[in-house]
């Protein structure tokens, strides 16, 4: 029995063990490639590195404009939208607008036809006081009605007009957005035209660099899902109050808290984790960096205060490959969700008010919760 329940865990672990590999493999993979066109792009001279930057950055333009097309072309589609939704609502209030002034015109005709002594005839022919008295009644609502459909028909006259505006508002959007969007394509055509030209003036050297890129366009495609899964990783941490309360360094007054939070508390909470890639934070004055995969990618940016005792990471630069990135290329790491610090389950009630970087660490300001 001991032997049997013993080849059951082993069988078991086995299973698990081949499930992290799987897990896992393609971190690995994607790991060893970006190392390798790291070494490549590494041996070449300043020279091709210069020409290697002007080439990203080119890529990079043409991407942009081509995402800001695309987000205009959405634009344009939802305001087309939102035109043929008003469309729908100005035939529904034209309809009521007409079957109204159909009911007040008939209204008027009978009014016309037996004109106001027919309403005196109808209370002098009252049989009593009750029958007179009941007769006013509905003749006052008749009035009444009859005010009320005035009051409904002059409420859709403007009504309508409004919503006229605001289509016609919506259609002079319509046209600036597509002429953005006209302006943006041609825009795109240009670059790709410049970036062609460029290549040409590069000659015999053209298919190699073109290689190069390629490889960094790999790499990238690579590295990008790994920084995205340290970050996610690390935020849901955070969150979920793995930041342990022990660590943090604090000063305390009546009227204020300070929170020192050292960079090796929080890179200790990555490496507690070797489920999630490479994630390391370094504090300078007023800045912070972040590395990714050793120091494939480095990032330089600032935590700021997103919420209540929530801070976000903000990038303002950042280098891969030891190659430039742009505002493109930086968007894209954070497209899926921002880097950030939950301090919620450490807050206790007191609330951050300012976060600052200063070597080594970051600083905390706090309003104490007996001061709110």
């Amino acid at each position: 029995m001991g032997r049997k329940k013993q080849l059951q865990w082993g069988i078991l672990c086995l299973l698990v063990l081949g499930l992290v590999q799987h897990r896992f493999q393609p971190l690995v993979e994607g790991r060893e490639i970006i190392i390798e066109t790291e070494g490549r792009i590494a041996a070449i001279g300043t020279e091709e590195r210069t020409v290697m930057e002007t080439l990203l950055a080119m890529e990079e333009e043409i991407q942009a404009v081509a995402l800001e097309a695309e987000r205009i072309a959405g634009r344009v589609n939802t305001l087309k939208g939102e035109v043929e939704d008003l469309d729908g609502k100005v035939e529904r209030e034209q309809e009521s607008f007409r079957r109204n002034r159909e009911t007040l015109q008939a209204v008027v005709q009978i009014y016309q036809k037996n004109g106001p002594g027919t309403f005196l005839e109808i209370l002098l022919d009252s049989e009593d006081l009750t029958s007179f008295l009941r007769r006013v009644n509905i003749l006052r609502d008749l009035l009444r009605n009859t005010g009320i459909l005035m009051e409904r028909l002059e409420e859709s006259a403007a009504l309508l007009e409004q919503m006229r505006e605001g289509i016609a508002g919506r259609l002079a959007l319509v046209e600036q957005e597509q002429a953005r969007l006209r302006e943006t394509l041609r825009e795109k055509v240009a670059l790709k035209e410049e970036r062609e030209a460029y290549l040409a003036s590069l000659e015999e050297q053209r298919y190699a660099y073109e290689a190069y890129l390629a490889e960094v366009r790999y790499a990238w495609e690579e590295v990008k899902p790994l920084f995205v899964l340290a970050s996610a990783g690390f935020s849901r941490a955070v969150a979920a109050g793995s930041l342990p309360e022990e660590a943090l360094e604090i000063e305390a007054s009546f009227a204020s808290i300070t929170v020192r939070i050292r960079e090796e508390v929080l890179n200790q909470l990555i490496l507690d984790r070797p489920e999630l890639p490479e994630l390391a934070f370094g504090f300078e004055e007023e800045r912070v960096r972040v590395s990714a995969v050793g120091e494939t990618l480095v990032l330089k940016g600032r935590f700021v205060l997103a919420g209540e005792n929530r801070l976000e990471y903000r990038a303002e630069e950042g280098t891969f490959l030891n190659l430039p990135l742009g505002e493109a290329a930086l968007g894209e790491l954070f497209a899926a969700g921002p880097l950030e610090l939950d301090l919620a389950p450490l807050a206790d009630g007191n609330r951050v008010t300012a976060v600052e970087s200063v070597p080594g660490m970051m600083l905390l300001k706090v309003r104490p919760s007996w001061l709110e």
